[in-house]
């Protein structure tokens, strides 16, 4: 029940503060990536950017990166033991020491899940599954 409540609260203050942003919430219209993550998809493949968490259902990673005021984050779908996974991933860095130390910049909630160094060309492999 509190991630419900705290999805609405977060849909809430995102569109007060944001109009403009409302392609964030087309998980239904099977788009693979949702989000404002658009410079990871075209990111050169030697790049790294950060594997934050992963869940069965798209709203609650969505949800959590707005919860957390995260900008530049992409959610796409990939497969998990024979089932839809998606994972969130924030971040575009030019090198694996530079996505570490990103991660101390991170909010605390977003710290907490251990967010990890991903290559952003396994990233793109996934988006083209």
């Amino acid at each position: 029940a509190a991630t419900a409540h705290a999805d609405k609260t977060a849909k809430t203050k995102s569109a007060a503060s944001h109009p403009a942003k409302e392609s964030t919430k087309s998980a239904a219209s099977g788009n693979t990536a949702i989000g404002s993550g658009s410079a990871i998809k075209s990111a050169p493949g030697s790049h790294y950017t950060l594997q934050l968490s992963g869940a069965s259902q798209s709203n609650t990673l969505n949800a959590f990166a707005k919860q957390q005021g995260l900008k530049n984050y992409l959610v796409y779908q990939t497969v998990r033991g024979g089932k839809p996974w998606y994972v969130l991933v924030s971040g575009n860095y030019a090198s694996s020491a530079e996505a570490k130390s990103a991660i101390s910049s991170l909010p605390a909630g977003v710290q907490s899940k251990k967010p990890w160094v991903k290559p952003v060309h396994q990233v793109q492999q996934d988006l083209k599954k």
